[in-house]
């Protein structure tokens, strides 16, 4: 009786501590991202099965039976993208700083490198405005989406924020990619 207890007095604190953390918008974030990494591992997983289901060839019904209709190989999977991320994908020379002629606007400039084999449809990164020792503000930023960032390239990018509360003063920003898309 006594452990039953203290599993639900566990449970009870973990699922609290749960909760508050899901309440910041950089944990939701990156649940999201887990979650997606997930689904595209599962989809990968089911289509591999499929294929393997399959043998390569199939024969066709209704009124193509008897025909032999090859089934094209899937594709080599994309790597894991968190692992993607770690080892191929850098910002360096990132710099931000308020517009003051737009008023809550900052600007933040820097450089994006895929050093890996795999062309990258989109990139998602997460920018901390920071204080001396705080977050003040956190947004989630395209910053590449309309050309793909081809393998072993990089370029420089230039995303604008709006909304940046006054008590950022502007020059302290950490960033992390937190999402890619490869080009199929």
């Amino acid at each position: 009786m006594k452990s039953r207890g203290f599993l639900f007095i566990a449970g009870f604190i973990l699922g609290l501590c749960a909760g508050i953390l899901l309440g910041q918008e950089g944990v939701r974030n990156q649940l999201k991202s887990v979650i997606g990494n997930i689904a595209a591992n599962a989809d990968q997983q089911i289509r591999r099965l499929i294929e393997r289901a399959k043998g390569g060839s199939t024969s066709a019904s209704g009124s193509d039976a008897g025909q032999e209709v090859q089934v094209s190989p899937v594709s080599a999977p994309h790597p894991e993208k968190n692992q993607y991320i770690r080892e191929h994908v850098q910002l360096t020379g990132v710099q931000a700083k308020m517009d003051p002629s737009k008023g809550s606007l900052a600007v933040i400039t820097g450089r994006i490198k895929n050093s890996g084999d795999w062309a990258l449809k989109r990139v998602s990164m997460t920018a901390y405005f920071m204080s001396e020792n705080d977050i003040v503000f956190d947004q989630n930023i395209l910053i590449v989406n309309d050309t793909p960032l081809t393998s072993k390239t990089d370029r420089t990018f230039s995303v604008r924020v709006e909304d940046v509360p006054h008590r950022w003063s502007g020059g302290k920003v950490r960033v992390a990619v937190t999402d890619i898309v490869f080009v199929d």
